[in-house]
């Protein structure tokens, strides 16, 4: 039997099997292309009612690895927890991310940190 040593950590293991070539997926070239793909992520029904967070994964040449639909929250929040969008950045051999979220109240400002 192997003994776990106080400073043994486990492995963190990954495998990745994109099932599109990276050459026929979308490619982000300005702010207009990222605020199209996040509108099909949002439910526009609950654009006005909730706040609702997505993250979108890039490769190097800037395409899309994939969109990960990151949290559902209440009329003035969402939660946005960084340990879930770097597990799936690492996962998915992201070399860059843009996060989103809506603002029902239409406020453009941002809150404080709490």
């Amino acid at each position: 039997m192997k003994s776990l040593l106080p400073h043994t950590l486990p492995e963190i293991q990954i495998s990745y099997q994109p099932k599109v070539a990276a050459i026929h997926r979308p490619k982000i070239t300005c702010a207009e292309d990222a605020y199209r793909y996040f509108l099909e992520a949002f439910n526009p029904n609950e654009l006005n009612i909730r706040e609702e967070a997505a993250v979108l994964f890039l490769n190097r040449a800037n395409r899309i690895i994939g969109l990960y639909r990151l949290s559902t929250g209440g009329i003035t929040g969402t939660i946005m927890d960084i340990r879930l969008i770097l597990g799936i950045a690492l996962k998915s051999l992201a070399c860059g991310l843009i996060i989103a979220h809506t603002h029902p109240s239409g406020e453009l400002k941002p809150s404080k940190m709490i």
